[in-house]
Formats: C-alpha cells, structure tokens, sequence
C-alpha cells in the first residue's frame, strides 16, 4: 500500500533544505577530456596520472565549462571515441559533498540500472565513456548526466539512494521522484523538474514523464532515433524526446498518440501518489492499454 511506503521515507532526505540554488556560487561547472582509444574495449581511468597521460589534444581538453556544448564541436573537428571525466569538488560552492561510499553506491546503482556501461563499476573517481557514432545523442547526455551529479546536485543523489535503499522503489522511480522534490533549477538536468512537489501540495502532475524514462532506461536504442552522427540538438532530455517521431509504423504512432492524450486527460497524479506501486506498474505499461 502507499502509506507502508510513505511511512519509510525520510522526509528530511527527499525534500533536503540544501538542495537550493546558490546565487552566483551557481554548482555547474564541468571537465573533461576527449580522445581516442585504438583497442575495442574501453579502458578505465582510475588515477590523476593516467588521465594526463591519455592520447589527446589540448584542444580536446576542457578545464572549466559550465556544460557541454563545445563537445560536439570537438567532435566535429575529429573522429574521437572516448570521453574520460573526472570528479572533482568546487571549494567556491559550500555545499555538503558525497562521501567516497556514496559516490561508489551511485555509480554501481547507474551501471545496475544500464546506463552507465559496467566498465564504470566501483570508479566513482573518473568516468569514461564510449563516443559510438551510432549511439543515442539523449543515452550520451543522461550518462553525462549522472556522473556530473556528483559534484552539483549531491542532495538528489542522496535522495535516489534513500529511495531505493529504504523505501525500496525501482531506479526509474526513484529518479523521477528525486527529480521532482530535489532539483530546483531547470537546467543541465535529464529530467528538469524544479523541484516543487511536496506530499500533500495538492500539486498534479502528468505521470507521462515517468512512462517515457521508463522506456527510455529499458532501452534507449528503441525510444531514441537519434544518434551523435545525425541529429543537430545532441543534448536532448527524455522531456524533449517526442516517442512518436521515430516511429514510422503508423498504427503504432497513432497509439503513442492516444497513450499521451489518455494520460494527459486521465491520469494526473500528486506526488504521493507515485508511492503506489500498482498505480505505477500501470504508468509502465500504458503501452498495452487498450486505447
């Protein structure tokens, strides 16, 4: 029932007061490195030395950037596979930070969910990922997402594990949720939700978002069309992702159609209602609706 899962929520964690925008001390704030890699396998980056020491250009280096953007254009210039990450922490922004446990416990939760490639396990230190051509343009940015995360939006993070960890929700939902009570500013986010739910609020929202992720997380390839090669807008969120438009099957464009348009008419929910799990199963599966 919803309210034995409600009754395990801590409240202090899902509606954290830290989780605010800092005025100008503002968290975003990314580095990275884009190179090549000859051998199929991708290699992980575990220290300081290794990651100075990757085959790149200075001109495929980015020190301080506030998002990325210049990576297609890097790109653009050259044929690159590979993207390595740091983390890394901004003593400017006093904000309190992950512990090592907690960085590991989210990296393994992203590679448990598949998104974040296996590789990845156990390296909450640097992050590195394959640049395929043929890859989804939005699975880059979600993975691009999560790993900077960590150092700008550690009470969401916080928030995702405590819901599945103690109140034992699924991934997708835990990172719909934490997405809607824990991010208070639109930008540079998969899901930009603004954080403004509270259980109780009388606040409704379109659980069409949660269906989307859903599919999304279970496999990109199929919701996404769109690939790093072809596709002119990379850094698309699963918001922004039309799941019509690259159906070229019409009777199924049609139904994700009515799927959107029954929900939209039909299936507002509050906050606390996400905590009903029947409620939710149903939300995954609007797709066998008979419509």
């Amino acid at each position: 029932m919803p309210q034995d899962l409600l009754s395990k929520v801590d409240k202090s964690i899902l509606f954290s007061p830290c989780a605010v925008h800092l005025g100008g001390a503002h968290p975003y704030c990314v580095k990275y490195t884009v190179y090549t890699e000859e051998r199929e396998e991708v290699t992980p980056v575990t220290s300081i030395d290794q990651y100075n020491n990757l085959d790149y250009l200075e001109s495929d280096r980015v020190e301080a950037a506030v998002c990325f953007s210049s990576l297609r254009y890097i790109l653009e210039r050259r044929d690159l596979n590979r993207i390595a990450l740091p983390y890394f922490e901004r003593p400017s922004v006093p904000l309190p930070w992950l512990t090592y446990k907690e960085r590991r416990d989210w990296v393994n939760l992203c590679c448990n969910s598949g998104i974040l490639p296996e590789h990845q396990r156990d390296n909450p230190v640097f992050c590195v990922l394959e640049l395929n051509p043929d890859m989804p343009s939005s699975l880059l940015y979600f993975q691009l997402c999560l790993w900077r995360s960590m150092y700008e939006k550690q009470e969401f993070i916080r928030g995702v594990l405590h819901l599945v960890n103690d109140v034992r929700l699924d991934f997708d939902l835990a990172y719909f949720i934490a997405s809607h009570t824990l991010i208070p500013y639109g930008g540079h986010n998969f899901l930009s939700m603004a954080g403004s739910l509270r259980f109780g609020d009388g606040k409704s929202i379109s659980p069409y978002d949660l269906y989307k992720l859903h599919k999304f997380i279970s496999n990109p390839y199929e919701l996404d069309q769109s690939t790093l090669k072809n596709y002119s807008n990379w850094f698309d969120t699963v918001r922004s992702v039309k799941l019509s438009a690259g159906i070229k099957d019409e009777k199924k464009k049609l139904k994700e159609e009515k799927i959107h348009l029954y929900v939209k008419n039909n299936m507002l929910c509050r906050l606390e209602d996400f905590f009903n799990l029947e409620l939710v199963e149903k939300i995954y599966n609007l797709d066998t609706l008979e419509l």
